[in-house]
């Protein structure tokens, strides 16, 4: 048993899995997210509604993506994050409520990437005027 286990599943309540796990996997608290969502040291969270939702869902913490700026005029797209990791999304509070995320109908909940500052303000511009596209990178 790995140092520092989780030995009830009370120990994992509230929590997400950053990765995906295998079955009878042993968990650690390396494995589980909980509260906030956090990057790596010098990166940033970023919230990035992508154009196809389904997509987004299929998209698992831990998975890395080049995010493109589809642009409605057409033309090459725009890539304006690379290698963003994909966050565990904020467990929900039991009864809804008010989250870190605001809701809406416009298509699935958001993506949380973890980026360079300088990439969360190219997303946070080009999301004004482009359709934001995933692409899974290794």
């Amino acid at each position: 048993m790995p140092a520092g286990a989780l030995t009830s599943p009370a120990d994992a309540t509230g929590a997400a899995p950053v990765v995906d796990l295998p079955a009878r996997q042993v968990l650690t608290p390396s494995l589980l997210a909980t509260g906030t969502p956090t990057g790596p040291p010098g990166t940033v969270v970023a919230a990035v509604r992508l154009d196809d939702p389904a997509v987004a869902a299929l998209l698992a913490p831990g998975t890395h993506v080049d995010l493109v700026a589809a642009r409605p005029e057409g033309g090459a797209g725009d890539t304006v994050a690379r290698r963003a990791l994909v966050l565990p999304a904020p467990v929900p509070s039991p009864g809804g409520g008010d989250g870190l995320l605001p809701g809406g109908d416009d298509g699935g909940a958001p993506v949380l990437v973890a980026v360079t500052p300088e990439e969360a303000v190219r997303i946070a511009a080009a999301s004004a005027s482009a359709r934001l596209v995933a692409v899974v990178v290794p």
